[in-house]
């Protein structure tokens, strides 16, 4: 874990603030995944802006990321730069927590909280951005140039023209063909 990284920037001091919409912008990089102890993002590069509409009994906060960020493909685990652009949207509730199960994106804060740290939230947000499956633009369009796969091309083709056709399935293609 990364000590020297200072999450503190992410707090946000809300008794401070009149209520009305306030601006706060971030940039995130790789010490901010080292904190978490995330890896699978090299040279993050993201910038958010959140939005934070204060009233008495809440506050709602718009986030809104862009950004680049380098994967590693899952096929040809080659590094490969993305975009990234995202939105989250958050309300923050004064009081107790309710029994409410639905209310997902509601953070409740007790009487003596003083501030909010987005942190977590940032955290979450891009990391459940990210796509699923990581492939390389090159693989579908046939233009990365890597060792694996030029193998995995090599053994399908070798795989493919060695396997002997299976009688067990020649009744069935034949209901399929009519």
């Amino acid at each position: 874990m990364n000590l020297k990284y200072n999450h503190k920037v992410f707090d946000i001091y809300f008794l401070s603030l009149k209520e009305g919409i306030h601006h706060f912008n971030y940039t995130i990089d790789k010490h901010f995944f080292e904190h978490f102890e995330f890896n699978d993002i090299m040279n993050p590069d993201i910038h958010i802006d959140v939005d934070l509409f204060k009233r008495s009994h809440l506050m709602e906060l718009k986030f809104r990321f862009k950004g680049t960020i380098t994967l590693v493909c899952d096929l040809s685990l080659e590094p490969f730069n993305t975009s990234i652009t995202s939105h989250y949207d958050l309300v923050v509730k004064f009081g107790q927590k309710a029994t409410n199960a639905s209310e997902s994106d509601v953070i409740y804060l007790g009487p003596s909280e003083y501030k909010l740290n987005l942190a977590q939230q940032i955290y979450e947000s891009v990391v459940l951005s990210l796509p699923i499956k990581k492939i390389h633009p090159g693989v579908h369009d046939g233009s990365l140039d890597s060792e694996l796969m030029a193998y995995y091309e090599t053994s399908q083709k070798q795989q493919n023209s060695h396997s002997v056709p299976d009688s067990r399935w020649d009744k069935l293609r034949l209901i399929t063909k009519n």
